[in-house]
């Protein structure tokens, strides 16, 4: 129960103590029950210590709410709601919007998809405070959810050029993905080799990726360096089980492919 994730963890507790009832066990379900209604109420809890929802007090009540917002124990409905109600809350703030104001604000949008409105408070803060990094994420993240793709690859190439965040990472590995579904398979790979001859950290997935392409084309003694250098990189299941899926296929193909492999 405690590694199940935070969404539909509350539906699967309840079924789990339903299945123990039906088998005579009338303790189990009502410890868990507790448990799981008492981690429901902690956001409640955490939330009733908020400053009044005035309208001088915005700005505190706004950075509580974005800061409880991000912790993605409290599940995705909730998440959803706090960026909503920091969201409205940044909005009533009347001092002269900030980069970091603005950036919140932007983040907030982001999350709730509500793109053109973030892209203009990102392009604002960008103002602001040229060549933030994470600013330009959040403006390759909303030129992306719009649909603009070549803009979004322009922001996130400016983004990764001054740092290699996990987030800028991910979704750059998104856009490749999305150029291969389109045929475009060739250059995604390309794309992927540029960058991670580029990138000095976060490459773990990009590296799967690269290595995912090119075990597609059958170019598994290329593949399998490639993915042990994701594993090394912080890669995680993708990376090993890529690996460990071509050293098998390697060591299926005869003596040569098996040392290779080994």
């Amino acid at each position: 129960v405690e590694e199940l994730p935070p969404e539909g963890r509350a539906r699967r507790v309840e079924r789990l103590s339903r299945a123990l009832e039906y088998l005579g066990d009338r303790v189990t379900p009502n410890v868990l029950r507790e448990s799981e209604a008492a981690r429901l109420a902690a956001p409640a809890a955490r939330l009733s210590g908020l400053p009044p929802d005035q309208e001088e007090d915005s700005r505190a009540r706004a950075d509580q709410l974005y800061a409880l917002a991000g912790d993605r124990a409290i599940g995705f409905p909730m998440q959803q709601t706090l960026y909503g109600e920091a969201l409205a809350a940044y909005q009533r703030v009347k001092d002269a919007p900030t980069a970091d104001l603005l950036q919140r604000r932007g983040r907030c949008q982001l999350e709730l998809r509500q793109f053109d409105g973030a892209q203009i408070d990102l392009t604002a803060a960008s103002r602001l405070a040229p060549g933030d990094p994470q600013l330009m994420f959040g403006r390759a993240r909303a030129a992306w959810g719009k649909g603009d793709g070549e803009s979004a690859r322009t922001i996130l190439a400016a983004s990764l050029a001054c740092a290699s965040t996990p987030e800028g990472v991910g979704l750059l590995c998104t856009m490749l993905r999305d150029m291969r579904q389109k045929g475009q398979a060739d250059q995604a790979l390309a794309e992927a080799q540029r960058w991670t001859g580029q990138l000095t950290a976060g490459t773990g997935p990009l590296l799967a990726l690269e290595a995912e392409l090119l075990e597609e084309r059958g170019r598994l003694g290329e593949a399998l360096p490639v993915y042990l250098r994701g594993v090394d990189a912080g890669g995680g299941p993708l990376a090993a089980g890529g690996a460990a899926r071509v050293a098998r296929q390697m060591a299926s193909q005869g003596p040569a492919e098996l040392k290779a492999a080994a």
